[in-house]
């Protein structure tokens, strides 16, 4: 449970660092590809219609090269610490 709840915040935690500089570098000229992202999922009109029922989903997700560096590095800061963290030392 513990490790979960540390992998999650790693990962929340990088992935939001690497929304903020990728906003942050979007007006540099030398690092413009750091923000390079792309977009995909279902937009929101899609409908599922079952006469008795209606859905409508809607997921998007867009992801930057940035978001993808950072993730990485929250992944390798993971698996270097977690046993220092679950272990209480």
């Amino acid at each position: 449970m513990r490790k979960n709840v540390y992998f999650f915040i790693i990962i929340a935690a990088s992935l939001l660092l690497g929304a903020v500089f990728t906003s942050a570098i979007q007006g540099a000229s030398g690092l413009y590809w750091l923000a390079y992202s792309i977009h995909f999922g279902l937009p929101a009109n899609t409908y599922i219609d079952l006469s008795v029922l209606t859905f409508t989903i809607g997921f998007t997700v867009d992801i930057s090269v940035m978001q993808i560096i950072m993730l990485i590095i929250g992944f390798i800061v993971y698996f270097n610490t977690v046993k220092k963290v679950t272990e209480g030392k």
